[in-house]
């Protein structure tokens, strides 16, 4: 039983820590693209003045 039930905790552990990863990499990445595209609007603006 304690085996089995580490197993568990040992999945349920790793199965979180994937989600946080994946859940962190998708925010960095909006976050990024967002500022990426505030930095374009910037410097198009910039230029055509």
């Amino acid at each position: 039983m304690e085996g089995k039930g580490w197993e568990w905790i040992q999945w349920a552990g790793t199965a979180a820590a994937v989600l946080t990863i994946v859940a962190g990499k998708i925010w960095f990445m909006r976050w990024w693209d967002k500022r990426k595209r505030a930095d374009k609007k910037e410097k198009e603006w910039g230029e055509e003045k």
